[in-house]
């Protein structure tokens, strides 16, 4: 579970630096991981978002 966590945010980092990119490739992509990532990666960008304002 720490491991997935871990991963995660290292992606979560990535997906910073090349969201548009990251993002289509996850959505298309079928497989659960990718689907995961991009699901955690769209949470941690909404809550980033709200904390701004």
């Amino acid at each position: 579970m720490l491991v997935i966590v871990i991963i995660s945010s290292w992606i979560s980092v990535k997906v910073k630096f090349n969201v548009s990119a990251t993002m289509i490739a996850d959505f298309f992509n079928p497989s659960e991981m990718s689907r995961l990532i991009s699901t955690f990666a769209l949470i941690t960008n909404f809550k980033k978002t709200k904390s701004f304002r």
